[in-house]
């Protein structure tokens, strides 16, 4: 993999590693009633007839009974169709369980790991960045193992860099930005970070609209009335783009970049992250 601290071209969307990591969105086929199921009077020893009222009643409730499962399979059907459509996929996430999303105001806005940790691993990256979602879907899981979950004394902060809609006619990669900030509201970003990497599409394609957006967080089960408004409001926008600001002062030129302890590393692959890494805790000992 090249070094991604170097000045970054806009990559060939075929390198796009996220496109081989999607799964399917399903949906369950709506139950249909039996049109031809109905009570009907009987003649035999001891049995009672109708009376008109009683007949009415029972066919009125029947009708609401197929109404119901009409416009239940209808809207399973309406939802399976918009995610076909938008072309949305949701793999199974990662497990961060009791690993909660926190937004400060010192531009560290989303955090793993304990906040008295003695080494941090801090990622630089786009959503839009093809290697971004690769690290994320093959070395995210295996550093959450080896250091997060397992108390090694290090904590991970993802810092969001939109750059790669500069100048591109659109806000791609400053909108996905400001919708996982909108998910993190309702502390659930992780998920919502795993799922725009998993829906990654070719770089300024003009496929994250704050539609795709919201069909993405109602596909997640969030609260779509909070989110639609966080994002509608622009509640995020100047956050977004003081991320991206706050990156390039910092000497960030491409994505992902890492630094551990304030230092920006020669990042290649997972082992020379991993490398840093253990430099750095064994340097606190």
């Amino acid at each position: 993999m090249a070094n991604q601290n170097k000045p970054r071209q806009a990559s060939n969307p075929t390198q796009n590693a996220a496109n081989n990591l999607k799964s399917g969105a399903s949906s369950s086929t709506p139950a249909r009633s039996n049109p031809t199921s109905s009570a009907s009077s009987s003649t035999g020893n001891g049995s009672r007839k109708m009376t008109p009222r009683q007949e009415a009643a029972r066919k009125r409730a029947q009708q609401r009974r197929r109404t119901q499962l009409l416009v239940t399979g209808a809207i399973v059907i309406v939802v399976a169709a918009a995610l076909i459509i938008l072309g949305i996929s949701l793999s199974q996430p990662v497990n961060f369980n009791n690993i909660p999303a926190t937004i400060t105001t010192d531009a560290v806005p989303f955090q793993l790991g304990p906040s008295d940790a003695k080494v941090t691993v801090e990622e630089y990256a786009d959503y839009q960045c093809p290697y971004c979602a690769l690290f994320h879907s093959q070395s995210q899981p295996q550093f959450i193992s080896d250091y997060i979950t397992t108390n090694k004394g290090v904590k991970f902060i993802f810092k969001p860099f939109p750059f790669i809609d500069q100048n591109k006619g659109n806000r791609e990669s400053h909108t996905t930005v400001e919708a996982a900030y909108c998910a993190a509201d309702q502390k659930r970003f992780w998920d919502y970070d795993n799922a725009l990497y998993d829906n990654q599409k070719p770089e300024n394609s003009g496929f994250w609209t704050y539609d795709h957006l919201k069909a993405l967080a109602k596909a997640l089960q969030l609260d779509t009335n909070s989110f639609n408004s966080c994002l509608d409001s622009g509640k995020y926008k100047n956050q977004a783009s003081n991320d991206a600001t706050a990156a390039q002062t910092r000497g960030v030129t491409g994505t992902p970049t890492f630094f551990i302890n304030n230092q920006m590393i020669n990042y290649t692959d997972y082992n020379s992250l991993k490398t840093a890494i253990e430099s750095a805790i064994a340097s606190t000992k």
